[in-house]
């Protein structure tokens, strides 16, 4: 039998993106990755907790290999009964209504709950199963190949930003140089006898 409660959540979280909630996105999507365990969805749950720490790489989950590891953990399971008394079912459930989605009716177009979590993800179920061979590769740890590849896209990044600040700055200061010159010739032209 199927349980809407991950494609609730899911929804509310895509919402939250999509009003650029990213805080409240990362509390809905650590709420999903819990869901997605209890499922037995472990590349869903490591799709979510890479968008969390994407976002937010001192995030709490981060400490942890999976989300699986975190489940064990007193401090973890602290902060997700403050999330599931934030956002229980019912809030969760007036929440969606507001948004005005049906959720049976849509469920019955995906041929699976892991294809309409990654539908809801905004990815596909190949790049969930690729997440799950990088996790496999990196000793369990999922997403590690693509957080160290975001890491050095922003020090990338970071370093053109540098560079670009500083071409400007040369271009600035030639631009003054050139101009001082000028006034001085021009200076020196009118107080020539």
């Amino acid at each position: 039998m199927w349980d809407p409660t991950l494609a609730l959540y899911l929804h509310l979280a895509r919402a939250a993106e999509l009003r650029r909630k990213f805080l409240v996105r990362d509390k809905l999507l650590v709420l999903c990755a819990v869901l997605a365990v209890e499922r037995d969805l472990g590349p869903i749950a490591a799709y979510c907790r890479r968008k969390v720490l994407t976002h937010n790489p001192g995030h709490m989950l981060g400490r942890f290999i999976d989300v699986e590891e975190a489940l064990d953990d007193p401090a973890f399971l602290h902060l997700l009964a403050q999330l599931k008394r934030a956002y229980p079912r019912e809030k969760a459930e007036h929440m969606l209504a507001s948004l005005g989605i049906n959720l049976a009716r849509e469920r019955e177009t995906y041929f699976s709950e892991q294809e309409y979590a990654a539908a809801l993800l905004g990815t596909t179920p190949q790049e969930l199963d690729c997440l799950a061979a990088q996790s496999d590769a990196h000793g369990g740890r999922p997403g590690a190949a693509a957080e160290g590849s975001t890491y050095a896209n922003r020090q990338n990044e970071q370093a053109a930003e540098r560079r670009d600040r500083r071409v400007v700055l040369a271009i600035v200061l030639i631009s003054l140089a050139t101009l001082a010159a000028v006034a001085v010739a021009i200076y020196a032209t009118l107080h020539t006898p």
